[in-house]
């Protein structure tokens, strides 16, 4: 929803969607539906010209592996096409075998791959509103430093992150210990999860997981996932709806790391005992 409002309100781009896998693959992209997508765009008179991608993934959790990093750059570079990946949640990976930057697999000096970074996840610091891009391109760079004038953030927010940033001590601290309480936080919640019979995607980092409650609709559309957010409301328990967020109807985002322990094994529970009236077994 975010990249929505961003690429298309304040850049003033036409965001082209594709779709990804299942929950069995964690909703990974692939390049026949990046090129079907591709293709339809043009087929209506708009040429795609960067692939958008997000590792870690919200919502998910899921991170994209050395080979399809691989796959969809060489998609992206055969089209002509630039690509910016979302790294955000970088720091926040409690399986670190399974993420790896797009930088570490594009040859050095590629002017064709851009990152993006922030405070806000990885350094809990959302209100600094503080960001970052990585380029080698100096065009890039140039037109970022122009846009800078309007838009960038406070001096007193920057000389902050970089005081951390530069604090190897702290960091050498802080990032071990994010990590392990988003993992002891996942561990728990996957336990209520489970006990609960509510399916979902296995994460990898960041503060939440894509759950699967299709079983609980009363439609497979947006009316039926419309109607379950409302029983959910109902029910005291506030989870965000796929739909919005480009995902089939019944998928919602857990965030497990969001309140306190009790409150989010709370409202597992809850969920599954909606579940289980709904579905009629009590």
């Amino acid at each position: 929803a975010s990249y929505r409002r961003d690429f298309e309100a304040a850049a003033q781009c036409e965001l082209v969607t594709a779709r990804c896998g299942g929950p069995e693959d964690g909703f990974m992209p692939t390049v026949e539906e990046l090129e079907r997508a591709a293709t339809a765009a043009e087929g209506r008179g708009a040429k795609a010209k960067v692939l958008l991608l997000s590792s870690p993934v919200n919502p998910t959790g899921a991170c994209l592996s050395v080979e399809k990093l691989k796959e969809l750059v060489g998609w992206a570079r055969g089209r002509g096409m630039h690509v910016i990946c979302d790294e955000i949640f970088a720091l926040s990976v409690f399986e670190p075998a399974g993420y790896t930057s797009i930088f570490d697999v594009i040859e050095p000096g590629s002017q064709d791959v851009h990152v993006l970074w922030g405070a806000s996840k990885d350094l809990t610091m959302a209100g600094l509103r503080l960001g970052y891009v990585l380029t080698e391109n100096p065009e890039v760079m140039s037109s970022i430093g122009v846009l800078g004038i309007f838009s960038q953030a406070a001096v007193p927010s920057q000389r902050l992150v970089s005081e951390l940033l530069s604090d190897e001590a702290f960091m050498d601290e802080w990032v071990p210990a994010l990590q392990k309480r988003l993992r002891e936080s996942w561990e728990a919640t996957a336990v209520a999860l489970d006990q609960a019979g509510v399916p979902y995607v296995e994460p990898k980092a960041a503060h939440f997981c894509t759950i699967d409650l299709r079983s609980m609709l009363i439609s497979q559309d947006s009316a039926g996932e419309t109607e379950l957010t409302r029983r959910l409301f109902h029910a005291g328990v506030g989870l965000t709806p796929g739909g919005p967020q480009g995902a089939p109807a019944g998928f919602y985002r857990l965030c497990h790391a969001a309140q306190s322990r009790e409150a989010v094994l709370e409202a597992v529970r809850r969920v599954g005992e909606l579940k289980a009236r709904m579905e009629g077994r009590s």
